[in-house]
């Protein structure tokens, strides 16, 4: 390759890497899902060297999404998917010692559920963690401490209660939009738009005006699935529909462009039909207004999140 083309082709890895420096999540490595509010997934960072070293741990228990690091690289977080009276968000430091984890869940209001199976956390600059479980968001400080939680949108009628007594309406990851702030599509389709310092809900309510995809049997849910109590039993139906993109209006990370506008997959208002939403957030009587700037009719059954 000669000199000019070499430049061609580092020069969309530096422009992204200059971009990402100035946004609100995590330096560090991996900070989300898909590497940024993009959903991207490719990570501009030099490749490993051969002679590192490996370590095992969470015995016993199933991790599903990607883990994530701290700004300064040295801190990992992973979330599992165990039942009552198991923690469900482990921090580790770069040789796999436990560093501390989230509270041992007993009820829909203490500690971080089992839902957190299929949400990676997001960490911001400041090194603080998001993480939605089915029914809550929390946001932690680096030692472990929480900084808030705040409770997510309830069911509506009509809505599939997925799992037995565990009424679930989660957050598929969330994200940071352009200015700062925490973002997230329930399962069930409410938008939320979080202060990062406070917790306080910063929009107004708003719900995709979609109707629930049908109950996903694409592929029939394996007896075997996540058994032997490496994950909560009552919610494996969940999981597996959120896979497949059934019964739900929304199973996926949003988007966020650099303009701020946010990218939604779910189902549509046409029933059996699925639809890609861009979503702006006009400030409106000192509160943020979900405004739909398009809505554009797709196949159903989506499990993927868009990438821009």
């Amino acid at each position: 390759m000669d000199r000019i083309s070499h430049w061609l082709v580092l020069l969309p890895l530096l422009v992204l890497s200059q971009t990402l420096s100035a946004s609100t999540y995590s330096p560090g490595g991996w900070p989300t899902l898909h590497y940024d509010a993009g959903n991207r997934r490719s990570v501009p960072v030099d490749v490993a060297e051969l002679n590192y070293q490996s370590w095992t741990a969470l015995a016993g228990a199933s991790v599903l999404t990607a883990p994530v690091t701290s700004p300064d690289g040295q801190s990992l977080y992973v979330t599992t998917g165990m039942a009552k009276g198991h923690s469900n968000l482990h921090a580790f430091d770069i040789d796999g010692e436990l560093l501390w984890q989230s509270a041992p869940w007993s009820d829909p209001d203490t500690g971080v559920d089992g839902c957190a199976i299929l949400s990676s956390p997001i960490v911001d600059t400041e090194g603080d963690i998001y993480l939605s479980d089915r029914n809550q968001l929390f946001a932690f400080k680096p030692n472990g401490e929480i900084k808030w939680q705040i409770p997510l949108p309830e069911l509506q009628p009509g809505d599939w209660v997925a799992a037995g007594d565990h009424l679930v309406n989660a957050f598929t990851t969330a994200a940071f939009t352009k200015a700062g702030h925490v973002l997230g599509v329930t399962n069930f389709g409410d938008v939320m738009v979080i202060d990062r310092e406070t917790g306080k809900q910063l929009n107004e309510p708003y719900r995709l005006p979609a109707v629930l995809a049908p109950y996903s049997e694409t592929v029939a849910m394996p007896d075997s699935l996540l058994g032997g109590n490496i994950m909560d039993p009552q919610l494996r139906e969940w999981a597996w529909q959120l896979i497949f993109g059934g019964s739900m209006r929304s199973a996926n990370t949003p988007a966020v462009s650099d303009d701020g506008r946010i990218y939604v997959i779910g189902s549509s208002a046409t029933p059996a039909i699925g639809a890609l939403y861009g979503l702006d957030l006009n400030e409106e009587n000192n509160a943020l207004i979900v405004k739909e700037a398009f809505i554009t009719e797709i196949g159903i059954g989506s499990g993927s999140s868009p990438a821009l």
